[in-house]
């Protein structure tokens, strides 16, 4: 999971490894930023294979829970 800073750290989620763009992770030439539409608070679950699964403008838990479940091939509990 990446996650754009945007002065808040998002809460830990099952499965997912998180890593702060503009934190641990510099972006010098704006290339993620770009290539992404990467606003600040932004949060993106990638797979493995760098293949990027779900993007959303606002970290809630439960989404991304969801779409990490989706991208493993797991049922998601429908709302």
């Amino acid at each position: 999971m990446l996650h754009v800073a945007n002065g808040s750290v998002p809460n830990a989620v099952e499965g997912a490894d998180l890593r702060i763009v503009g934190g641990e992770i510099i972006d010098e030439t704006g290339q993620f930023h770009r290539r992404f539409d990467a606003t600040p608070g932004a949060t993106h679950v990638v797979r493995p294979d760098q293949h990027l699964a779900a993007r959303f403008r606002h970290f809630e838990a439960r989404k991304v829970a969801e779409a990490i479940a989706r991208a493993k091939g797991r049922p998601v509990a429908s709302a």
